[in-house]
């Protein structure tokens, strides 16, 4: 049996507006303003650090760090005190309650962290070097209109692009890995209604035609069955979260941009050999070349979000470990 906190903004409960948070014997969870708190609770009336949960001798113990406006449980001021289950915390303008539950694993969890903090880590490297990218073949473009053709800049781009791919390459099996891991872990939850195993995840991937959805809806329903109140029921009614769907677009969007604008120069030169010479034509390379660059990098940049969204999620069913969380008050 394990404990676990769940707040919410005390003048209203609704399971949108619901955190969870596993209660660990590992180390205290702090309550407060500050972004270094476990909780945070975005509020004026809120100190920098205002409350601390521990357990100890397996009992969960609550402790007021000298806040200006006090820590109330069950509506009675408190210093210190033995926290029980279904007794609620006040702390501000959120209500806190202790409960007791049991992970539903009915198989072995695997946590995510170590692949997930790879994942990311090259995710983010390419949207730098796409960055720089841009930057080079920006410049270049610049330098040729005014000064003519430099070796220089074409080597920097080659440098560039050539690192790109290791490293996208790279990033490419990260993720993979990743997903098949996340994928997996959903058969612990208890779930059984699921679409994609985490081989058929993966195998999407590399189906031409199919693979301009399938992979889609995979992390769709990795994203939605790994909340901690998702079911059966539950994943066949809701739909692709806004995320998943624009970075899909965002990297169909990009990949294909690089093939296009390849055919569309073929074409151009295969009809007119002098028609890159027009104003047009090269205005037209230059927008589509710069624009691809633009749209992978975001791409890149809410794949980091995925996999940072669907890893705490994960955690926070789990109970595997605290995470930290950050309450805004509603205007």
């Amino acid at each position: 049996m394990a404990y676990r906190l769940v707040w919410y903004p005390t003048k209203g409960r609704t399971s949108g507006r619901e955190r969870r948070v596993a209660v660990s014997k590992n180390g205290p969870l702090t309550v407060g303003r500050d972004q270094t708190n476990a909780i945070v609770v975005n509020e004026s009336a809120v100190s920098r650090v205002h409350a601390r949960i521990e357990i100890a001798d397996d009992r969960v113990v609550v402790s007021d760090e000298g806040s200006h406006n006090g820590t109330f449980l069950d509506g009675k001021t408190i210093k210190r005190s033995v926290w029980r289950p279904g007794q609620k915390l006040t702390v501000g303008g959120h209500t806190i309650e202790l409960e007791k539950f049991t992970p539903r694993l009915d198989g072995d969890y695997r946590p995510l962290e170590d692949r997930a903090a790879v994942a990311r880590m090259l995710l983010a490297i390419c949207a730098c070097l796409t960055l720089l990218d841009f930057i080079f073949t920006a410049g270049q473009f610049w330098y040729i209109s005014s000064y003519g053709y430099s070796p220089t800049f074409r080597l920097l781009l080659a440098l560039n692009t050539l690192l790109f791919v290791c490293v996208y390459l790279g990033a490419v099996v990260a993720f993979a890995m990743w997903q098949y891991r996340a994928t997996d872990n959903l058969r612990s939850f208890g779930l059984r209604d699921l679409e994609f195993s985490p081989v058929a995840a993966i195998i999407w991937w590399f189906v031409p035609v199919a693979n301009l959805l399938q992979p889609m809806r995979a992390v769709s329903e990795l994203w939605l069955a790994s909340n901690p109140l998702a079911t059966d029921k539950r994943l066949r009614r809701q739909h692709a979260p806004g995320p998943v769907v624009w970075w899909w677009v965002t990297w169909l969007t990009g990949s294909l941009a690089i093939p296009v604008l390849a055919l569309v120069i073929f074409i151009v030169v295969a009809i007119n050999p002098l028609a890159l010479a027009q104003t047009f034509f090269l205005a037209l390379i230059v927008i589509l070349v710069l624009s691809s660059k633009v749209i992978l990098m975001l791409s890149m940049l809410l794949g980091v979000k995925i996999v940072n969204r669907i890893t705490r999620l994960q955690d926070e069913r789990t109970g595997v470990q605290p995470q930290a969380f950050e309450t805004r008050v509603m205007q």
